[in-house]
């Protein structure tokens, strides 16, 4: 009787918000599992059929002879999403060079598809609402802010090889359970009546568990050398603080300060933070991020993929009932 040999795929930041629903997803799914972590002790909540890598994106030989002679596929979903200044130098050899080296891991060990795992932002930050499709151009090479650089200087150097099947995910804010950092932060402060303004941005909010599936489904079925945003609902920041807080039952706040005024103050706190060496609550980099104004068309994903995704409304009221369990809220 011949063994029925299952697929094997490599994920890296599997200890992260995206990355552990990814590596779950694709164990429940029949692949044997591989997840780089840089510290296994945070691999609580992956499941135990998972094979934990210590390493780190920056290093492979100190973790590649752990992983079999070849893969079916590598995920690449670990980055750097930090925005003070002073974390540039490691936020570029992270997203940069620990790029390039999962993706000569990837060659090294003859996957037949190599996902990358980018971000929305490559398409620019936007100062009136665009709606977003892939068809639009990558403007964020020449961005002063360093995370969208990097993003973008890694995803352009996956797209220029060409040695290698290569699919690339341009995921939207990601929300819902197992958060406990991003947007988890803003749930906690409307919760607990600390937030001192609404942002002016507006973007689209995607379900972690949606996007973990789209990425599982872009192996599937994604073409090579294409890249697939994975979008949910549209919302204005307003629109989603006062859904939040109607959920939560507390009152929003109304203040909306001008972005003027908030970069203002990023500036001051920057410029406090050389000081101190502590790094601020926010910066110029992160107030221009949530001041972003776009929408998202993900048809191509839907169409191409099968994407699915769930209502807003679902996907809140699964991460609040999280937030609730861990008392985090």
């Amino acid at each position: 009787m011949t063994a029925i040999i299952s697929k094997t795929a490599f994920v890296t930041g599997a200890t992260g918000f995206l990355g552990t629903h990814l590596c779950n997803q694709l164990q429940e799914q029949g692949w044997q599992v591989f997840a780089l972590c840089r510290n296994p002790q945070k691999a609580t909540e992956l499941n135990k059929e998972i094979t934990l890598i210590k390493g780190d994106i920056l290093d492979i030989e100190s973790f590649s002879k752990k992983l079999p002679q070849k893969l079916t596929a590598v995920f690449h979903t670990a980055a750097s999403t930090n925005t003070w200044f002073k974390n540039n130098d490691i936020q570029t050899k992270t997203n940069i060079e620990g790029t390039k080296n999962i993706l000569k891991l990837a060659q090294e060990k003859s996957v037949e598809k190599y996902i990358h795992i980018s971000s929305v932002v490559v398409f620019g930050i936007h100062k009136t609402l665009t709606n977003i499709t892939e068809n639009l151009s990558i403007s964020g090479a020449d961005s002063w802010i360093n995370y969208v650089k990097t993003k973008t200087a890694a995803e352009n150097y996956v797209l220029s090889q060409n040695k290698i099947d290569s699919v690339i995910i341009n995921p939207t804010h990601i929300i819902g359970p197992g958060d406990t950092q991003n947007w988890a932060r803003l749930i906690q402060m409307i919760a607990k009546n600390k937030l001192p303004s609404i942002p002016n941005g507006a973007g689209s909010f995607v379900d972690v568990r949606d996007v973990a599936a789209g990425i599982i489904q872009s192996f599937h079925h994604g073409k090579p050398g294409e890249n697939y945003l994975l979008g949910g609902t549209d919302m204005n920041f307003k629109q989603f603080v006062h859904t939040v807080a109607d959920k939560l039952e507390v009152k929003p706040t109304k203040v909306q300060l001008p972005n003027f005024l908030l970069k203002t103050l990023a500036h001051v706190k920057n410029n406090i933070s050389r000081i101190t060496n502590k790094e601020p609550d926010i910066t110029p980099e992160s107030v221009a991020l949530i001041s972003d104004l776009y929408g998202c068309d993900a048809r191509k994903a839907r169409k191409e993929l099968h994407y699915q995704t769930r209502s807003i409304d679902e996907t809140l009221t699964d991460t609040l009932d999280f937030l609730t369990k861990e008392k985090l809220i």
